[in-house]
């Protein structure tokens, strides 16, 4: 019974596994992915958790000096909950949030082959957010938002 047991673990682990690798692999392929969200190298093996982005080893490095989460990609196992926020973002989303107000010729892209000034504009970008723009709600927030609110007026009914 307890071999049963593990082989059935196993099974279910390995099936859910092959399932990830399949969705994350549906996400790497799509165009705006296939570039590293912050200087746009051809060739992304990275993830950086925190942004949903796909990025290259070098920008990999300097998000993770900035404590931000970065995952390699063929060397990692990912949990639902990382594969759901790439899912949700990736480069296209991730650039209506963060490069927002960011405006050609006005505002500087980095000399991408320089280290110190690619670092420089990534701390503008994410800590100290210069073209952030907050994302709207996706209509599934609203839901819950809308079921939270339900909650607290029945719980404000029952108060009396």
């Amino acid at each position: 019974a307890i071999n049963y047991m593990i082989d059935y673990c196993s099974y279910k682990f390995t099936r859910e596994m092959a399932h990830r690798k399949k969705i994350f692999d549906k996400m790497k392929k799509r165009d705006e992915n296939k570039k590293c969200f912050d200087c746009g190298e051809k060739g992304t093996t990275y993830v950086c958790i925190d942004f949903g982005t796909f990025i290259c080893s070098r920008c990999s490095g300097i998000l993770r000096e900035l404590n931000f989460k970065v995952k390699g990609i063929s060397v990692s196992i990912f949990n639902q909950k990382e594969i759901d926020i790439l899912e949700k973002n990736g480069n296209e989303v991730a650039g209506k949030i963060w490069l927002a107000k960011f405006k050609e010729g006005k505002d500087k892209s980095p000399d991408t082959k320089n280290d110190d000034e690619l670092r420089d504009f990534l701390k503008e970008k994410y800590k100290q957010k210069k073209w952030y723009k907050k994302p709207k709600k996706s209509s599934e927030d609203d839901d819950e938002d809308d079921d939270n609110d339900k909650k607290k007026k029945k719980g404000k009914k029952n108060i009396r």
